[in-house]
């Protein structure tokens, strides 16, 4: 795995998650919350779902050894994906050029996580869904 991808699918998630502190402290504190809410939905949902439906990664079925920083928890949903869109989607909500730029980052996130063989395609499209239920629910009861 090349160092940049590693880069992209581990870490590249902090500073995206700086934005709902961002919006606090820029008196966007609405959004600020109902992000942060949305995120933390979104991670809490991905972890339930991987604690009962159980599917190996994919380094896993290629018969390959995890990369050093990976546990051998299941691979459906990405957690991180989850989270990241979660937070994405609601900011997207509040602030449509911010969002769309955080969207992007996000679905960088999963693919970088696609491709150094953590998570498969359908892993993150379970997380897309669940963080748009997650910025539903958070942005609507926000009213």
């Amino acid at each position: 795995m090349s160092s940049l991808l590693a880069l992209a699918a581990d870490y590249l998630i902090w500073p995206l998650l700086t934005a709902p502190l961002v919006l606090w402290f820029t008196h966007h504190r609405r959004a600020g919350i109902v992000s942060t809410i949305s995120g933390l939905l979104s991670w809490l949902a991905a972890l339930l779902i991987k604690d009962f439906f159980y599917l190996p990664r994919p380094y896993i079925l290629a018969g390959h050894l995890p990369p050093a920083n990976y546990l051998l928890d299941g691979s459906f949903p990405s957690g991180h994906t989850a989270l990241a869109l979660g937070v994405s989607f609601a900011i997207f909500y509040f602030h449509r050029r911010l969002g769309l730029g955080l969207i992007l980052v996000s679905v960088s996130i999963g693919l970088a996580r696609v491709l150094s063989g953590v998570h498969t395609p359908a892993d993150l499209l379970g997380s897309a869904l669940i963080a748009l239920a997650a910025s539903g629910l958070a942005s609507h009861s926000s009213h």
